[in-house]
């Protein structure tokens, strides 16, 4: 049986998408349908289900672009070495230049959350008010991570964890300056659905699955500090643990 004209187009251009610099315009329907003689619907089916696929995505003011699918591997001992307060930059910054790109963190949002207000996940390791503050990870230009971080407000009030400011030295250094050395973590790593929210901040296509890390930061004798959630863009992102046998 025959594939239709819309699967034969998307794969004639898959090559070209997948050979291009992240970030190519992709021409429009009409010009595809030109070239190719096909109809426009058919022209824009298969940038559809490109975009589906995740070759390619729609950004504000650009039309369709290629999408940048270079891996960024988290290696989770950069966190361990955060905690003890090495200078050497944060695990994000590390592992994307490590990949040959320039990393880049935008501060999106820094906010006082009631203990009534909070999400079930965070309610079920803190019943108090906590600063709630979200960032948006980059890779040259392309946003590829987002990050919220939950801290009592406790801990945070009249420090730098409370400020509209990036932490240049991460969030770590920030609670040891407050008296609090994080001495152990748990992570817990999953796949989802990204939500609608996360599709538009980090440009995935529709039903998108989205890399999801839970991670609970401990001081003292086990009394947790931070509640780190980041979401991945799954087709990009790998965490990699060392384990000693």
């Amino acid at each position: 049986m025959a594939q239709p004209l819309w699967q034969q187009l998307a794969e004639a251009l898959r090559a070209d998408l997948v050979a291009s610099p992240p970030g190519s315009p992709l021409p429009t329907d009409e010009e595809l349908a030109r070239a190719h003689s096909v109809s426009k619907m058919t022209a824009a089916q298969a940038v559809q289900h490109l975009a589906a696929i995740g070759l390619v995505t729609r950004v504000k003011g650009h039309g369709t672009v290629t999408r940048d699918l270079r891996p960024i591997t988290l290696h989770t001992s950069r966190h361990a070495a955060a905690a003890h307060g090495a200078k050497a930059g944060g695990p994000w910054s590390i592992a994307v230049t490590n990949a040959g790109m320039t990393p880049e963190v935008r501060l999106l949002t820094v906010v006082r959350v009631a203990e009534d207000d909070l999400p079930d996940f965070v309610a079920e390791v803190f019943t108090e008010e906590m600063v709630r503050r979200d960032r948006l990870m980059f890779a040259d230009g392309q946003p590829a991570a987002i990050t919220t971080a939950w801290i009592p407000w406790r801990v945070a009030a009249g420090t730098r964890l409370a400020d509209r400011d990036m932490i240049p030295q991460g969030t770590y250094s920030a609670l040891r300056e407050a008296g609090y050395a994080v001495n152990r973590a748990v992570e817990s790593i999953r796949s989802r659905h990204a939500t609608d929210a996360e599709r538009k901040a980090l440009r995935l296509p529709k039903d998108a699955s989205a890399l999801a890390v839970e991670r609970i930061s401990f001081y003292g004798d086990g009394q947790a500090i931070e509640l780190l959630e980041t979401v991945a863009d799954a087709t990009r992102v790998t965490m990699q643990h060392s384990i000693d046998l």
